[in-house]
């Protein structure tokens, strides 16, 4: 499978996002939440605390027919000033998204997607527009930028598409590992 990056503006419907977004302020004070706590220390490493909430399955199906394949329930997390995820290849999955739901964005809040193409040592960064999805598809190595102090929540919704093998998952890795040491990032 090629791995590469897709990215598609105006993804899903504004009444869906709206909904959403409802769903998540409705329940900003229930004990739904859970945090990037319990991340891979190699993701997390110093990062201001994200907050996750699984989406109920009445948002799944509608989410779901966006990508023409099965997805886990999708996650909504909440990102405060100070967040980042480090370099990483989501190498268990098929495809992994991000959905922005930030309805504006200043360039200089941080929080941009960036991802490699490993083969030319290039990097790339993607702004995060409201309602653009950003589809990995194949392991890209992606990481997000730090957000800015004055930056405010970064909103997404990240999807998992199905898992692979775990025979092509730690290949993935593997690949992942050694483009890691081998003098790009230490």
């Amino acid at each position: 499978m090629k791995s590469f990056i897709s990215i598609h503006k105006n993804f899903l419907d504004k009444d869906l996002v709206s909904k959403i977004r409802d769903y998540t302020n409705n329940n900003l004070q229930n004990y739904k939440w859970r945090t990037s706590h319990c991340w891979m220390d190699s993701i997390k490493l110093h990062t201001s605390p994200v907050s996750i909430l699984e989406l109920p399955d009445e948002f799944t199906a509608p989410i779901q027919k966006k990508f023409k394949a099965h997805i886990t329930r999708p996650m909504f997390y909440l990102s405060a000033a100070g967040s980042y995820i480090a370099w990483h290849n989501d190498a268990d999955y098929e495809f992994t998204a991000t959905i922005y739901l930030n309805e504006k964005w200043d360039i200089n809040f941080g929080g941009f997607f960036l991802y490699s193409n490993t083969k030319k040592n290039t990097f790339h960064g993607v702004l995060p527009l409201a309602n653009q999805c950003i589809i990995n598809h194949g392991a890209v190595p992606h990481s997000i930028s730090i957000t800015s102090p004055d930056a405010p929540w970064r909103t997404t919704l990240q999807i998992f598409g199905p898992k692979v093998t775990a025979t092509l998952s730690t290949k993935r890795q593997q690949v992942f590992d050694n483009w890691v040491t081998g003098g790009r990032f230490k």
